[in-house]
């Protein structure tokens, strides 16, 4: 059969027909141009709309032309906005029409919220049925939920952004694609698409980068005729449809097309491809030669036939309204075939009405293939009749049913199942001004040549391409509705399902059941019983028969009680009451379905289900801080409730509590079981009562008849030791004590921990350190106190002492030990103390040493007194002396004292005494602004006879340096082994000086080059210093490397110097006073037949009165000799340690000695117990040892 075009007879007076919508039922509403009517065409009763019967108006109450519509999943139609309405133009109002009362009434759209959704506004249903609205001239986008009667904005990520969609929508087409999201095309220039996506609620690109769409589809604008011409806006773009291949088919004003190619995920962006252009202008005019010069589709319709081709309309581009607009004329039907993507192609046949521009024409696909067209033509409504090539579907297309009911009863609804229910597009499509979607289920029943439509509404969805998913639909069979035997069929945008055979009668038994709570028993507790009522209603007009009502699966807990007795009959409108009982065997979910048959021709086993917990009690453990006591000392306890809460439906009972460790103690229960009621909780104490010290846990057991089995709740514990800290004042050093004397310090026990400390004993290493005598003990130390303990230090001899004190408790650690020290004053020398001494004019005797308290001390005695010690650095208020510095001393003329040592500073320093000022001290370093001396550097000294003073030293620059000062001068640095141009000083040399009669100065030192050089001055006016090597002058033997030098003239002022030479023995290099003399070199250990001297032994030496030479020294055997010599006489040697049963020097020991006005000899050294010693010689007793240390 060819294309057939036929002008609809009987259009109601008055109706000039624009957009037109297939009801659920069949029938079209078809709406007034710029009106508020509509009508309704209901095929008749053949299923012909040319023929159909028309009714009406049904009137809106506003105007409206150019708005958004559709049919709701419950088949009610909607119409939004309006360009032009007596409401006033762009109106954002609404209505909702009800098809069957066919009345129209306000839709409830929120203002102002939602007043930027007006106009002739773009809209697409969702697949959800919801309606996505697009804003007008704003990017606000939002959806109406007609189910919930709401309005929310859309495009947000649920509120979570700002909206995304690029611009306003109008003049957009919007169209359901089959993965649910809503495609669009931009008005703009170039090309620009977006897509809503529901999943999300975020517009996203509907693109590739780079761009895949780069078809202009939407027509901005056009130049007219005008000199010079005008170019005239457009802004328009044509409509857009999806093809059963999924791809969508987008025509644009232009007359270029495009298809996309939707992406396998509806996040992904997708992509185009080129379509083919509309066939060219036949104008001559060229208005639309930028693209082209092609026929142009600005505003118009398409619609997607059964076959899988598109039928479209476009046209010639004209000029209308003095050209200050473009419109696209006549409207010619065309034919685009997809499996071609070729020009599209026009239909043989065209409607009679085609002579308006393609904007006031509409498209509507009808259940049977068939297609109306309206062009706004008053009374004027084509049908077009297509070749049966064009409405031929593939197989595959086809909607299926797949349950539906076999009988039915006039006046009642049913639900059909089925796949592709909807089809695979929307099938009619125009753009902003118009939709008219028919993507539902419409439901076809015939018998013979009788064929009706029955209303469907409430379908599971409104998606397209849906695929092998079941969905359904309600089907309302009218009461007028003949009885007999029908082929029912679903069919989707004209393509029908194939037939199924269905029963209607106007008597039938029907059943229906209500459901006590829906047979949900909720939780019954093991050994009870719950009940629930089964109503069984005949909703029929015929007698129901019910068979049996029994339990046929699941959970044989579930009982349908015996009475009433089965069979049974319900008269038509009654109902009968069964009951199930719930007896629960087990604590689980049960579950049971329950069967009734009847003679329902529908329905005729029935299946419920029941469902129902095996309710047990649910014991809960709570424990405060997660099970923690905390520190809990020992002795004492902590009580820290248990709740035990039930969380079950059923009684709780408690059978039993345990503790898996004795340091946590369970509560002590009368008797057992304890039942806590359902919700209810109890709280029992648990003890922490610690029996040792540290770290305590325990698992406590509860069991009770929770069918789960025993709960547990780990608890646990600190039982705290107490920590005793010791602290006493100065690190424990209880300072210099006088022997005989004591002093007491506190020892102060601190308990850092949170328990009590007992402290049972303190014990002292040494008995010079007393702790003491508690009566009391134990003492107790609460946590975070202190106690204070008096030790004494009560010294017994003389120098450091040290002890460990130790104390018991029961610190886990225990015992603590502290050290204690102490110094028996006067201090004993220091390792490695330098010794000088001289005497005064009165002969009292004065000898320095550095002391093991670092300062240096003086031990004096005068004629007929005792020995003392005096604190020479503390009298003097000086800087200390470094531990083992060099001593040089002397007196002068009015017996002030002076003693000079290396400072902790580096410095030379000057002590010095005078009666009436006692002791005080210079920096003779700064004084002189001299180089600083090598800290181990030897000192030695001498007054001249006008009392000036000389210090010789080695400075850090390796050479030898005199500090001097005269009686009322002050004090200077001489570099003498600058001024002498004399040998370098070995850095680590002893120094030796003396004057002679006439004030000339020697110094001797020994060189780099290993000999002994002598150093000297006269005392005339222009003297200066020269250097003389004594070893090659007298041609002696080398000193040893670690030789000490001691010196000395006789009354005659010949000089000696004593050294130890490399062979370990003691020289004497000497030089008469007399003109021509020379220096020579005796070896007076071989002269007097002596002990060899200990290397690196001290020397010290002098004359007597009578002339006799006196010089001392450690020998190999450890003791004290003297080598003396008598005027006339011979080198001897004296072991003057075993002449005096004196203690024994120390290996290193000093050496310093004088003789006083009755050439009695002294000399010191330190002794064996580090005590400084003095052997004296006296005519009478012989030599003597005296214990200096021990004196004072």
């Amino acid at each position: 059969m060819a294309n057939k075009w036929k002008l609809i007879s009987g259009v109601p007076a008055g109706l000039t027909p624009d957009t037109m919508l297939l009801l659920s039922d069949g029938s079209v509403l078809v709406h007034n141009t710029s009106g508020a009517e509509w009508w309704r065409l209901t095929p008749d009763g053949a299923g012909q709309y040319d023929t159909g019967a028309w009714a009406g108006p049904f009137t809106m109450a506003n105007t409206r032309q150019f708005f958004a519509s559709g049919v709701l999943r419950d088949g009610r139609v909607f119409a939004i906005g309006g360009e032009y309405s007596d409401a006033g133009n762009d109106t954002p109002l609404a209505e909702i029409f009800d098809p069957l009362t066919n009345t129209w009434s306000s839709m409830n759209k929120p203002s102002p919220g939602f007043d930027a959704i007006n106009g002739d506004v773009s809209a697409c249903i969702l697949a959800d049925g919801r309606v996505l609205c697009g804003g007008l001239s704003s990017n606000v986008s939002a959806i109406w939920d007609p189910v919930l009667d709401t309005w929310t904005v859309a495009g947000t990520a649920f509120g979570t952004a700002a909206t995304n969609k690029d611009e306003g929508s109008d003049e957009e087409t919007w169209t359901l694609l089959p993965d649910g999201t809503v495609l669009t095309v931009d008005i703009s220039s170039p090309p620009k698409t977006q897509k809503y996506d529901p999943g999300s609620d975020t517009w996203i690109p509907a693109d590739s980068s780079p761009a895949t769409l780069t078809q202009q589809l939407a027509l901005m604008s056009l130049q007219n005729n005008a000199t010079p011409p005008v170019s005239v806006n457009i802004s328009e773009i044509g409509p857009a449809v999806v093809l059963p291949n999924g791809h969508l088919f987008a025509i644009g004003a232009t007359g270029h097309t495009a298809l996309y190619v939707p992406p396998g995920s509806p996040t992904q962006p997708g992509s185009w491809t080129a379509g083919p252009d509309l066939p060219p202008d036949t104008s001559g005019n060229n208005f639309n030669s930028p693209n082209g010069n092609i026929q142009t589709a600005i505003d118009a319709p398409c619609v997607l036939l059964p076959g899988g081709k598109v039928l479209l309309v476009a046209g010639n581009t004209v000029a209308e309204k003095n050209a200050t607009q473009f419109w696209s004329n006549p409207s010619i039907v065309y034919v685009y075939d997809p499996a071609t993507n070729a020009t599209p192609v026009a239909l043989d046949k065209q409607p009679a009405n085609n002579t308006t521009d393609t904007w006031q024409t509409r498209f509507l696909l009808l259940p049977t293939g068939q297609v109306l067209f309206s062009s706004e033509e008053a009374g004027k409504l084509s049908l077009l009749t297509p070749d049966a090539a064009l409405v031929a579907p593939d197989p595959s297309w086809r909607p299926t049913i797949t349950s539906f009911p076999s009988s039915m009863a006039v006046g009642h609804h049913y639900k059909l199942h089925g796949t592709q229910l909807n089809g695979l597009s929307q099938a009619c499509a125009y753009g902003d001004d118009a939709q008219m979607a028919t993507n539902f289920p419409i439901v076809q029943l015939t018998m013979g040549a009788s064929v009706h439509y029955v209303r469907s509404f409430d379908f599971s969805t409104l998606g397209i391409a849906t695929g092998p998913a079941v969905h359904s639909t309600l089907i309302d069979i009218p009461a007028s509705l003949p009885t007999g035997d029908y082929e029912l069929r679903v069919i989707a945008n004209g393509i029908p399902s194939d037939p199924v055979t269905v029963t209607v009668a106007a008597q039938l038994p029907q059943i229906a059941v209500a459901l006590e709570d829906d047979l949900d028993f909720a939780t019954v507790c093991a050994g009870a019983r719950a009940y629930r009522t089964l109503t069984v209603f005949n909703v029929g007009n015929a007698d129901l028969i019910v068979d049996t009502v029994s339990n046929i699966a699941g959970s044989g807990d579930f009982t349908v009680l015996p009475n009433p007795a089965t069979p049974l009959t319900i008269e038509s409108g009654d109902e009968v009451d069964f009951t199930i009982e719930f007896t629960p065997t087990t604590s689980a979910v049960e579950t049971a379905t329950i069967r009734i048959t009847s003679n329902d021709p529908v329905t005729p086993n029935l299946d419920v289900h029941a469902t129902g917990i095996g309710g047990a009690p649910a014991l809960e453990l709570a424990f405060p801080d997660t099970g923690q006591f905390g520190k809990v000392c020992l002795g004492s306890f902590v009580d820290r409730g248990l709740v035990l809460n039930n969380r079950g439906p059923c009684d709780l009972q408690i059978l039993a509590i345990s503790s898996s460790s004795p340091d946590f103690v369970p509560p002590g229960v009368f008797s057992y079981p304890l039942v806590v009621a359902a919700g209810d909780s109890i709280e029992l104490p648990i003890r922490f009562q610690p029996t040792t010290f540290g770290s305590k846990s325990s698992t406590i057991s509860v069991l009770s008849n929770d069918p789960t089995g025993p709960k547990t709740v780990v608890v646990s514990g600190t039982a705290p030791a107490p920590r005793s800290t010791l602290i006493v004042p100065d690190a424990g050093d209880f300072g210099e004590v006088r022997l005989g004397k004591f002093t007491d310090r506190d020892l102060v026990i601190n308990n850092q921990g949170p328990c009590q400390l007992t402290i049972t004993g303190i014990v002292s290493s040494a008995p010079t350190f007393v702790p003491p005598q508690i009566a009391g003990l134990p003492l107790t130390v609460e946590g975070g106190g202190s106690v204070e303990v008096p030790i004494r230090f009560q010294p017994t001899h003389r120098g450091a002492a040290a002890a460990t004190l130790t104390i018991f408790s029961n610190d886990p650690s225990s015992p603590a030990v502290v050290g204690v020290s102490g110094t028996g004053w006067p201090p004993l020398p220091v390792a490695g103390t330098a010794l000088e001494g001289f005497r005064l004019s009165n002969d009292s005797q004065h000898v320095f040493f550095t002391g093991t308290d670092k300062f240096l001390h003086e031990l004096d005695i005068a004629a007929g007194s005792v020995w003392a010690d005096h604190d020479v650095t503390t009298l003097a208020s000086a800087v200390p002396p470094i531990p083992t510095t060099a001593l040089a001393g002397f007196r002068l003329s009015d017996d002030s004292k002076h003693v000079f040592f290396i400072g902790t500073d580096g410095d030379v320093y000057e002590y010095y005494f005078t009666a009436a000022e006692g002791w005080v001290y210079n920096d003779v370093t700064a004084l002189a602004r001299a180089v600083a001396p090598v800290a181990t550097s030897e000192l030695t000294g001498h007054a001249l006879g006008d009392d000036s003073k000389h210090v010789f030293f080695i400075g850090t620059d390796g050479h030898v340096h005199e500090l001097f000062i005269g009686s009322s001068g002050r004090w200077a640095d001489n570099d003498l082994t600058a001024l002498s141009g004399g040998a370098t000083p070995r850095l680590t040399t002893t120094l030796t000086s003396h004057r002679l009669g006439d004030d000339s100065q020697h110094v001797f030192f020994i060189g780099t080059d290993g000999h002994v050089h002598e150093l000297f001055i006269g005392s005339g006016a222009g003297a200066s210093w020269a250097d003389n090597d004594l070893t090659a002058l007298a041609g002696a033997m080398s000193p040893n490397p670690a030789t000490a030098l001691t010196s000395y003239r006789l009354g005659d002022d010949s000089q000696h110097v004593f050294f130890i030479g490399t062979d370990n023995h003691v020289h004497e290099l000497f030089i008469g006073s007399g003109a021509g003399a020379s220096w020579a070199d005796n070896d007076l250990t071989a002269m007097a037949g002596a002990v060899i001297a200990t290397p690196g032994t001290a020397l010290t030496g002098f004359p007597l009165g009578n002339g006799s030479q006196h010089v001392f020294f450690i020998g190999a055997d450890s003791h004290v000799h003297e080598l003396d010599i008598g005027s006339g006489g011979s080198w001897a040697d004296h072991d003057v340690t075993t002449l005096a049963s004196a203690v024994p020097p120390i290996p290193a020991t000093g050496l310093t000695g004088y003789p006083l006005g009755n050439d009695s000899k002294h000399v010191f050294f330190i002794g064996a117990g580090h005590h400084v010693h003095e052997l004296f010689f006296t005519a009478g007793p012989g030599w003597v040892d005296n214990d200096l240390t021990a004196l004072t």
